[in-house]
């Protein structure tokens, strides 16, 4: 059992079509089990048939197109988040750092850390 755990971990671990193939599949399975996205196609259905109740056959169509379009949306968000992140990775110490602080800025604008002026009790 240890060498088939061993074997899997290497399959997937380095660059092959396995790996690929399961990241893809795991991807698909992630997307369309998703209870976030599972959640909102009866109300994307009902919106696009305006209350009304759809075939069977439109109800399928419109669900694996909500489905295929949120896959196809993610996985191009994935592929930039990719790119990004080695781009990011090569460009040095001083841009990370800025853009640490400005999150950081951006957190403490959010909590309302100083009070705004419209905050403060007069």
């Amino acid at each position: 059992m240890t060498q088939l755990f061993s074997f899997v971990a290497h399959a997937l671990s380095t660059p092959s079509v396995v790996a690929y193939g399961a990241a893809l599949l795991w991807g698909i399975a992630s997307i369309i089990l998703s209870p976030c996205h599972l959640g909102s196609i009866p109300l994307i259905m009902g919106y696009i048939n305006a209350g009304r109740k759809p075939s069977t056959a439109r109800a399928l169509l419109l669900s694996s197109a909500f489905a295929i379009g949120i896959l196809l949306t993610l996985g191009a968000l994935g592929v930039a988040a990719g790119l990004l992140g080695t781009l990011a990775g090569k460009i040095g110490t001083a841009p990370r750092i800025i853009v640490s602080l400005l999150l950081v800025a951006s957190g403490l604008w959010l909590m309302d850390v100083p009070p705004s002026r419209e905050s403060r009790s007069d």
